[in-house]
């Protein structure tokens, strides 16, 4: 398993701190996401990378679930988006409808939790 290049460290007088991982996990957060732009058929999602601390190795995707609310299938809809990207186009919605969204990061090792859901409605058709 490789090591990776995280160190951290500070210094204050006669206090020293240090610390780095070893081995890669699964990140420890969620990605925080904003629903930036909305239309009748699809939501734009934009989102900050994690922090190192939270990153537990290198991050190789971010993960968006979505659904739409009040319809048969419970079941979130999932999208992988290159780690590069820090923004999202979902298309091909419902107008005027409830979706629910999530984002999860992923390392080599696997993917993250989920984090806090965020609804949001689409616009009505024009």
């Amino acid at each position: 398993m490789p090591v990776l290049p995280f160190v951290s460290w500070s210094s204050s007088p006669g206090i020293s701190l240090f610390s780095c991982y070893l081995f890669p996990s699964v990140p420890s957060a969620a990605p925080e996401f904003s629903v930036t732009a909305v239309t009748a058929t699809s939501l734009t999602i934009t989102w900050q990378p994690l922090p190192p601390c939270e990153q537990n190795g290198v991050i190789t995707n971010y993960i968006i679930a979505y659904r739409m609310e009040g319809g048969m299938d419970m079941s979130f809809s999932e999208v992988v988006v290159d780690d590069t990207r820090l923004m999202h186009v979902v298309k091909s919605l419902t107008p005027y409808t409830n979706y629910t969204i999530k984002m999860a990061a992923t390392t080599s090792v696997g993917r993250g939790e989920l984090g806090p859901e965020v609804t949001v409605q689409t616009d009505e058709s024009s």
